[in-house]
């Protein structure tokens, strides 16, 4: 779950915009993965605080992360304030890969364009392919004009996520503000928030070593 997750999380914090196809026949998996991970030119790494507000049932409570990035596919999470009751569940989450993985861990079933009033918006729904990966099957709608992840459903065995992105621009780029996330079938909802983004700062590869806490 972490590493596909984190895979696909990475490639929703990296947007690109690229010039879109005449031909009406939608892109190929590879392709579009291409035009994802084809980063905002000249954004290397980030550092931000990651604010999530958690509403559990009737439990609703907060967590600050601060977030590291960098290319080629290096992203941490760092919990820095929870609930006491979350601590067993650990305080580093990463992933050490590329969104290359993407294309060995997933095969797709259906690729098709979709309209949201006027725009045109690519859906991407993949099953796991030949390696075992986790989720074994998902979803994406991809704004095709500049890129973005706009919407996610992560199919696990026991349930489906669902996020949405809000981007907005940083510097220049595009990156995510706001992210809605459910789990319908646990009564979760939470909003992860970004803020305090610094672009292009140097991260010692310490930060990203498993070893570091």
């Amino acid at each position: 779950m972490v590493v596909s997750l984190a895979v696909l999380v990475f490639v929703t914090l990296f947007p690109v915009r690229v010039q879109t196809r005449s031909d009406p026949a939608p892109p190929s998996f590879e392709e579009i993965i291409y035009n994802l991970k084809a980063t905002n030119t000249g954004l290397d790494s980030f550092e931000a605080e990651q604010v999530i507000e958690v509403r559990l049932w009737l439990l609703r409570f907060r967590v600050l992360t601060t977030v590291y990035a960098a290319r080629p596919g290096r992203y941490r999470i760092v919990v820095r304030e929870a609930p006491r009751f979350l601590r067993p569940l650990g305080s580093v989450f990463q992933h050490l890969g590329a969104p290359d993985d993407l294309l060995t861990l997933y095969t797709p079933e259906v690729i098709a364009y979709t309209d949201d009033g006027e725009r045109r918006l690519l859906r991407v729904a993949v099953v796991t392919g030949h390696r075992p990966a986790n989720p074994p099957a998902g979803e994406m709608v991809v704004d095709p004009v500049r890129w973005l992840v706009e919407q996610l459903r992560l199919r696990y065995d026991w349930g489906d996520v669902f996020a949405e992105y809000e981007y907005g621009q940083v510097e220049g780029y595009w990156l995510p503000l706001r992210v809605p996330v459910r789990v319908p079938r646990y009564g979760i909802e939470a909003v992860a928030a970004f803020r305090n983004y610094r672009l292009n700062v140097p991260i010692p590869d310490a930060v990203f070593s498993s070893s570091a806490r």
